[in-house]
Order: structure tokens, then C-alpha cells, then sequence
């Protein structure tokens, strides 16, 4: 499908009865009107609409608010203030929305020259909870009516860009919040100087103040990819969350003129950019723009600067005078930094001040003046002795301008932004290598670098054309061949290549397969020789995989020291050197301390976002959205996931497996996913999950029989193939889920730690009704951190305790179980239920509620469970009475409260 030109976007329908129907639209150029209250302004400049898109990254701000709203004791309102284009307004529309006020006053910051007001009318709108809806008042007139209403203290009043407020209206809004005379929420550009009278509202303590600042880039990155009904590229949501920096207007402008230029074009991964955005006045508006101001010296110190970014002090100041660059700072165009933990030096590093900024300035540079500059900031650089930072930017400057750069120079560059986690920038030199050095080695080395970032026909396309050049190094094309199908998930085509191997070669690409395919022990046998020989090519490859199967045997303090012996050689691996951190992070998890592990995956997750590092970010995205998991954080998973679904995960792999995080995550809030949402059930590395989730819908679903049968089956299979730990955890499941009765024949299997042992504990203890052990197990789950599970054992025990007629000790271990899952974000799951009864609920019971919270009624519920609708209705009546409701939504209540 072709690009959209400017003659397509402008023949586009503007009313939303007109919508054009399209098979695929792109971003900013999406037929009908949209409202657009992420940002700061309601009215599009133009005729091309961006549909609005869900509220990101604001959910703290907004429960703040509403709660300063509601609960606003001896103040008279709220005053949000922040730059402008940072989502004041949608944010406070919100608020209101939510709040459900009966009379909002909308009050117009400017006083209209010429508008002819009838007193006779009614002057203050009663629009209920929708801030948007009628015509705006002027600010003056508002005020002299609420201090006349009878009903002002019922009324709302929100004042949207209060420092445009003329004075004598800025004094009105002081004495109406002096008077209390209604609610005030004003929204505020605190760029702008602003009067008196408004700072005297929140320095006076008339208003309580909340500032807003710009989006975080994760935030940015969703809100990008989130636009129009088909999805935004993974790399292009990146680079315009790059340049908006945190602004959700120049977000929404970017895409506007992104799509009025047609540089969107649709592709497998979503819409990409073809282009560069040539840049509109609103857009270098927002930038707060002041390069045209600027004589020619200190233009050219702000191109180098540019092109340069981010570059240490010392070889800034070599081509640009200091006098020069201080006077950039003062304009607030270029921003200085010293690291606080830096790997080689302290020295301070210079960046243009907004990312979009840098991006004009390339635009406009001339070609031969580009050159002049590159060559100039070349002889600033150390021509040896410099950090890989320095030869990567160097390296890539001499290939640009056409200077010779030897094959090593290359691949060591290569070599150096791979281990930076700079994947595209590796993908730039190993295509260089290729283009000027062409053989069967740079061949394999850039098809390596291509599947990295997922461009598997790319990759494929390349080793072809390598391999009908060189038909006797096919040998040394296997290896890629072999990683693309086996991330593919293509283990047939994988074993064909691993077949033409020889050597350590074929070993170790045996063992990797092996993994793949779900055959544990074999992949430990066939990984375990390259472990001590640190000399061999393939030492980190395999000690990599060799981690993974450790975890998966349940041998997680093995896998730990093992780790301790490859973690020196982690940069010299390409491919896989990202794997180990997040490995040890599992490791540390399956040994017992899940907070650490959450801890670890958190700083590489926000490291991988604000590094713009494309891969990792995913990859550290699973890892933490699992982890999270472990500790009972549902929610937050969810968050997580949201930015790395299908279409953002580089890997096929990755897809299915965010598909199942995200169907576990939905099942931990009592809810179900479809059917198609969730991989066919195979034996493979990632099967045991898989086969969590399979159940879990079953059981949800109403089908205890089909959900132990998934569970029975995948703890078989795992014993089968050496993967205790996944063993552990299919018993644990069918504990959690009332099945206990089926675990007996995996009870005494050879695993490690804590956390897997507690997980034995708890299927023994309910299989048996062993209140010692299942103590033990909770003391053991909460010790882990693992909130979820701890909380669902003490539940376990208050029942046991209960039915023991221990009543003192069912109580306490029934408000720890409270206390635990109220950590737990809304956690509904089976045990959770009992806590809400003073009788215990039997397994049908259990089952009943859970349907009752997904919304079913009677005769869903009776269809689900083969029942009639009679009987679905006598238990119903006895869960009331064991809950102590009266009624479906009283119940409802209940259980999500808890």
C-alpha cells in the first residue's frame, strides 16, 4: 500500500458522520472529527483530526486530584499548574468527569471584544459532569454571578488557562476563593509570569497547588503507539516520543504533520515513518524556538553541538570557544551534565536542551557545511585511547564522509554499540562491513545484528544472497540461519542447519535447539562442557542457555554460581549479552528475594526506556512484567505489558509470551481472556506458562475437569523432560485453583530454594490438611515476597483453622491473609474468596462467585457449569448468607473489595 500523499489527506471527510471507511488509516490523517483531551487544547488548528487516545501515565496525578477535589476541607479548590502542552486540561477534565459534579461553570480565560451577552438568559451552565459541554462564559461575569448564587456552593467552577486572565478577572477568582463561593479548579502555565492575584490563591492557602510535569518517556512511548486505529511502529512511537519529550502536544502535532506530509506508511509492524517531519510553526511554537536569533558564530557552535550530542566538555570546547558555549546555556539551548555513576570518567557531557530542537537544526544544515563541521569535530577526537563511546561516533563520521575504515575499525565498532545495547547503530556498521568487506563472516555478523532487531526476512534475504556467493562457507552462514528459525519458533528448519554443522559449533547449536524444543536435561548436557573453557567462541552462548535450563531443573543456586563465572565476559557477546542480566534477576527470584529481583528489573526497564535502547526495552519489559507476577502485582504487569504487546515485541517469541503474561495478569483479577489470545498448547522452553494461562481460562471459565487435565498433563510432561521448576509450578497452580487432590504423584521431585520448596508445601499441605506445613509455606511466601501467594495460604489456613474450630487463630491468620492481598491490587483468585466468608465455601461455591464478579448472570452461570438455573440460584443463596450480602451487587462489591 502506497504512502498517503497530501492530496489524499486533504479530500479527507471532516464531519464524524462522514467518517471515511478506510482498511488502514494512518496516524493524524484519520477521517472525523476526534476530541483530543490528552492535550491542551480542545480545537484542532487545522483540518486534520488525531483521535484521542486513552489518559497515560496520569493515573497518580488523577487520584490526587479527585481527591483534593473531594475531599477539599478548608480550601476553596485546586490549582494545577505546568508547561504548557503537558495535559492540564485533559487531566482535570478528567476529574471532573469523574467526580460526576451536578453544575459545572466553564469559565472563559479572555474577555470577548465583541460578544453581546444577555443578562436576561440563564448565565451559569448547568452541564453535569461533562466540562466541555456548552459555550464558556467570560471570567468576570462568572465570578459576579457565583457571588450572587444560591447555589454556588453546588457548583464547579473550571477555569482553564487562568494565566490569561485579564486582572480585574484575576481579582474576581481571589474573592470568590476568599469567599468560598463555589469549587475552583484552574489550570496554569507556569512559563508564563502570571498576576498577582492568581499567586496569592495558592500562596495565600486559598487553593491547594499541584504541579504537572512532563510525561515520563514509557508514558510517551504508549501515548505514541496508540494512535489511530492501526498501531504505531515500535521504532517510530520511539522517535516521536523522543522528540515531543515528554509533551503530549508536540506529540499530537508531530503525528498532525507527520500525516499531513504522508510520510506514514504502513508496514507488518505498524506505521512507519518514510521521512523526516518537516517541522510546522505550532510545532517549533511549542519548542519555545530562539534559533533565529543567533549570529553566525554562535550558529555554527550549535550545529557542531548538535551534530556532536551528546558529546563530553573537553572535545566540545577544542572547536567551540567557552565564551560561546556559556552564552548557549544561558539561552537555554544547550544543557550541561555531569553523571552521577559513569563508567570511564566524570567528565561533563553537553546535549541540545529539547530533542526537537536538535532535529531542526539538522534539518536546515546545508550538506557541505554538515561535512565541514563533521570534519572539524573530527580532529577534536582522541585518535587513540578514547572510550568505545568515542570510536563508535567516529567511526561512523569517517564512513559517512567517504574516509577509509579497515574491516576491524568496523567491526570493533560494531562490536562496541552492540555491547551498549545501540542496536541500530550496530545494525549500521555490520551492513557497512558487509557493503565494503563482503564475505560469508560479515555476512553472518550483520544477519545477527538484522534478527537482533527482529528483521527476520531482512536477515533471511541477506543469507541467501551470502549464500549463493559463497557456496562454500555455508558452514559459517548456519549460525544464522539457525537463530533466525529458532526465534522464529521454526525448530523443524532450525535442526536442518544445525544437521550441516560440525564441531563445538554444532554442539552447542544442538543444545540451543534442545532448549527450545523443551528438552532440559539434554540441553544441560550439551551446554555443561563450554562452561570452564572461557577460551572457546562459544563460552557465553552456551553458559547462557545453560542458566536458562539450570532455572527451568529448579537448580537456581547452581545457576547463580554458574552466573558468577560468565558475567566478565557478558560484553563480548552480540546476540545474547542483554539475556544475562535479566536471568540473574529470575535467578535471584527463584532463590527467594522476588523484591530484588523486581528491583533489578525495574532500574534495566527505566534504563532501557530513557536510553531509547529498542530491544532491551522489551526484553526488560517481560522479564519485569514476570517478576511481577511472582510478587502478586497484577496491575502493574498489566502496565507493563501494555506498552509491549504483539506489535511492539521484536521476536515472535516474545509475542506469545506477552500474550500469555498478560492472560496470567487478567486471570489474577478474576477475569477471562479469549481463547485466541493464547499460543496452541506445545512442548517448548516457555510450555509451563502457556499451560498456567490455558488453565486458568478453563477454570474461569467454569471447566475445573479440562483446567486440572492442562495442569496434570504439563507437570507430566515437565518431569518427562527434566524441568522440575516447572513441575513446582504446575502442582502450585492446581493447589491455588481446589485441585490438590491431583498433585500427589509430583510431590518428591529435586528442586532448589526456598520459594520452590514453599510451593511444594502448600500443594502437600492442602492435599493432606496439614496446618504446620501450610504455616510454614505462608511464613516462607511472604518471606520471598511474594504477596499473592502468601496471602492465598494464610487464606487457606483460616479455613482449615475454622473447620478445626480454632477460631482465634482462624481469625488472625484470616487478617493476614487481608493484609497480604490488599497489596495485591485487586487480586480475586479462588483461596482470596474465602477470606470474605465467615463460613467456608466449597469448590462450587468458589467457582460461582468467580463467575459472578465477570458479570454472568444466572443463566450464564448455569450454562457455563451444566447446571440449572434453580440450583445456581440455591447456591447463590447460600454464598449470601457464608459472605453476610443480601444481593448479586452487594456480593460483587465484596469480593472486589477485598
Amino acid at each position: 500500500m502506497r504512502a498517503l500523499s497530501q492530496e489524499d489527506v486533504a479530500q479527507l471527510p471532516q464531519g464524524s458522520a462522514e467518517r471515511a471507511v478506510r482498511p488502514q488509516q494512518a496516524p493524524g490523517v484519520r477521517a472525523g472529527h476526534g476530541r483530543v483531551d490528552q492535550f491542551e487544547h480542545e480545537e484542532l488548528a487545522d483540518s486534520i483530526p488525531v483521535p484521542q487516545p486513552a489518559l497515560v501515565g496520569r493515573d497518580h496525578d488523577l487520584t490526587r486530584l479527585r481527591r483534593r477535589l473531594t475531599h477539599s476541607g478548608s480550601y476553596a479548590g485546586v490549582l494545577l499548574a505546568g508547561p504548557s502542552g503537558v495535559g492540564k486540561t485533559r487531566l482535570a477534565h478528567e476529574a471532573v468527569r469523574s467526580l460526576g459534579s451536578a453544575h459545572v461553570l466553564r469559565v472563559m480565560s479572555t474577555w470577548p471584544d465583541d460578544e453581546h451577552l444577555d443578562l436576561q438568559e440563564p448565565l451559569f451552565r448547568t452541564s453535569g459532569p461533562e466540562p466541555s459541554g456548552g459555550a464558556a462564559i467570560p471570567a468576570r461575569l462568572a465570578m459576579q454571578i457565583l457571588r450572587n448564587s444560591s447555589e454556588s456552593r453546588r457548583t464547579l467552577v473550571l477555569i482553564d488557562d487562568a494565566h490569561l486572565l485579564d486582572p480585574a478577572s484575576a481579582a474576581l477568582v481571589l474573592d470568590c476563593a476568599q469567599q468560598s463561593s463555589a469549587l475552583l479548579l484552574l489550570t496554569l502555565n507556569n512559563e508564563t509570569s502570571t498576576l498577582p492575584a492568581l499567586d496569592m490563591l495558592w500562596k495565600d492557602n486559598h487553593v491547594q497547588r499541584i504541579d504537572i510535569g512532563p510525561l515520563d518517556a514509557s508514558s510517551m512511548r504508549q501515548l505514541a503507539g496508540e494512535f489511530g486505529d492501526q498501531k504505531i511502529s515500535h521504532q517510530t512511537a520511539v522517535h516521536l516520543a523522543r522528540l515531543s519529550d515528554g509533551n503530549p502536544l508536540l506529540l499530537r502535532e508531530l503525528i498532525r504533520a507527520a500525516g499531513q506530509q504522508g510520510l506514514f506508511i504502513p508496514g507488518p509492524a505498524g506505521w512507519t515513518l518514510s521521512g523526516n517531519i518537516r517541522l510546522t510553526s505550532p510545532i517549533l511554537e511549542l519548542v519555545d524556538n530562539g534559533l533565529l536569533n543567533l549570529d553566525r558564530e554562535m550558529s555554527e557552535a550549535l550545529e557542531r553541538t548538535v551534530l556532536a550530542s551528546p558529546v563530553r566538555l573537553p572535545i566540545l570546547e577544542r572547536v567551540v570557544r567557552p565564551e560561546v558555549l556559556l552564552q548557549l546555556e544561558r539561552d537555554n539551548l544547550v544543557a550541561v551534565t555531569v553523571p552521577l555513576t559513569v563508567e570511564h570518567d566524570a567528565t561533563a557531557i553537553v546535549n541540545v536542551r529539547h530533542p526537537l530542537m536538535g532535529y531542526a537544526v539538522k534539518q536546515g544544515l546545508p550538506e557541505l557545511r554538515r561535512r565541514a563541521h563533521i570534519n572539524t569535530l573530527l580532529s577534536a577526537y582522541p585518535t587513540e585511547g578514547g572510550n568505545r563511546s568515542d570510536l563508535v561516533v567516529t567511526t561512523r563520521w569517517r564512513l559517512e564522509l567517504g574516509i577509509s575504515v579497515s574491516e576491524n575499525e568496523v567491526s570493533e565498532a560494531a562490536h562496541h554499540a552492540a555491547t551498549m545495547q545501540d542496536l541500530t547503530t550496530a545494525q549500521y556498521f555490520t551492513e557497512a562491513a558487509w557493503r565494503y568487506y563482503p564475505s560469508a563472516r560479515t555476512a553472518k555478523a550483520h544477519s545477527l545484528s538484522l534478527i537482533a532487531c527482529g528483521q527476520f526476512d531482512a536477515a533471511s534475504a541477506l543469507l541467501s544472497e551470502a549464500e549463493s556467493r559463497y557456496p562454500d562457507e555455508r558452514r559459517v552462514l548456519a549460525a544464522g540461519y539457525c537463530n533466525k528459525f529458532l526465534l522464529e519458533g521454526d525448530l523443524t528448519q532450525a535442526k536442518r542447519f544445525v544437521a550441516s554443522m560440525t564441531g563445538e559449533s554444532r554442539r552447542v547449536y544442538e543444545g540451543m535447539t534442545a532448549y527450545f524444543q523443551g528438552d532440559i536435561g539434554e540441553a544441560l548436557e550439551l551446554c555443561a562442557p563450554f562452561i570452564d573453557d572461557a577460551a572457546s567462541p562459544h563460552h557465553l552462548e552456551a553458559g547462557t542457555f545453560y542458566l536458562l535450563a539450570l532455572l527451568r531443573a529448579g537448580r537456581p543456586q547452581e545457576a547463580l554460581n554458574v552466573y558468577d563465572r560468565l558475567r566478565p565476559d557478558a560484553a563480548h557477546q552480540v546476540l545474547h549479552s542483554h539475556d544475562l542480566a535479566h536471568i540473574r534477576a529470575l535467578i535471584i527470584a527463584e532463590i527467594g528475594d522476588v523484591n530484588e529481583a523486581v528491583s533489578i528489573l525495574s532500574r534495566s526497564y527505566d534504563h532501557a526506556i530513557e536510553s531509547r535502547l529498542i530491544r532491551l526495552d522489551v526484553s526488560s519489559g517481560l522479564a519485569l512484567s514476570e517478576a511481577l507476577l511472582r510478587r502478586g502485582r497484577p496491575r502493574q504487569a498489566l502496565d507493563s505489558l501494555r506498552f509491549h504487546p504483539s506489535y511492539l515485541a521484536t521476536w515472535p517469541r516474545w509475542q506469545e509470551k506477552a500474550r500469555v503474561l498478560s492472560s496470567l495478569a487478567t486471570a489474577m483479577l478474576g477475569r477471562t481472556t479469549l481463547t485466541s489470545d493464547l499460543p496452541p498448547l506445545v512442548r517448548d522452553h516457555s510450555a509451563i506458562q502457556n499451560h498456567l494461562a490455558h488453565a486458568w481460562r478453563h477454570y474461569l471459565s467454569g471447566d475445573r475437569k479440562i483446567a486440572a487435565e492442562v495442569l496434570t498433563k504439563a507437570a507430566a510432561s515437565a518431569m518427562d523432560a527434566h524441568a522440575y521448576a516447572d513441575t513446582v509450578h504446575a502442582v502450585h497452580e492446581l493447589a491455588r485453583l481446589g485441585l490438590a487432590k491431583c498433585v500427589s504423584p509430583f510431590l518428591d521431585i529435586p528442586v532448589e530454594g526456598p520459594l520452590l520448596q514453599a510451593k511444594l508445601d502448600f500443594a502437600r499441605a492442602l492435599l493432606h490438611g496439614d496446618m504446620r506445613i501450610l504455616r510454614r509455606s505462608a511464613e516462607t511466601f511472604t518471606q520471598c515476597g511474594c504477596d499473592l501467594y502468601a496471602a492465598e495460604a494464610y487464606a487457606q489456613l483460616s479455613y482449615l483453622y475454622r473447620d478445626t474450630k480454632q477460631d482465634r487463630a482462624a481469625t488472625a491468620a484470616g487478617l493476614r491473609a487481608h493484609q497480604l492481598a490488599d497489596r495485591c491490587e485487586g487480586a480475586t483468585t479462588p483461596a482470596l474468596l474465602l477470606v470474605s466468608a465467615t463460613k467456608p465455601l466449597t469448590d462450587r461455591e468458589a467457582e460461582i462467585v468467580l463467575l459472578v464478579t465477570q458479570g454472568l448472570t444466572d443463566r450464564e452461570i448455569a450454562e457455563r457449569l451444566i447446571l440449572s438455573i434453580r440450583t445456581v440460584g440455591n447456591h447463590l443463596y447460600r454464598i449470601y448468607r457464608k459472605v453476610g450480602v443480601t444481593n448479586r451487587r452487594a456480593l460483587q462489591k465484596q469480593i472486589m473489595s477485598e
